[in-house]
């Protein structure tokens, strides 16, 4: 990871913290929170679970923190889910 890299991440949580979070770590801007999973999240805007439940796997591969473990672009052009999104069109 590049020092620029580092610095904008490192600006960007602090941004995220002034503006959200309280001294005391209470959020803000929620005023209550229902914590859901990706699949909940699609289902309940009209996804179909079949959809919903291989878009979270293409998801989460996109948002690997670890690089080492993150696929590649190339890899994830070639996601099964992609594929379907097509179809779609």
């Amino acid at each position: 990871m590049s020092i620029l890299t580092r610095k904008v991440g490192t600006h960007l949580l602090v941004y995220f913290l002034i503006i959200y979070v309280s001294f005391s770590g209470k959020l803000l801007r929620i005023g209550e929170l229902f914590p859901r999973t990706l699949e909940q999240v699609m289902i309940n805007y009209g996804l179909p679970e079949q959809d919903a439940a291989s878009a979270a796997v293409f998801i989460r591969a996109c948002l690997q923190l670890n690089a080492e473990e993150r696929l590649t672009a190339v890899d994830l052009l070639d996601h099964p889910w992609l594929e379907m999104a097509y179809l779609c069109s």
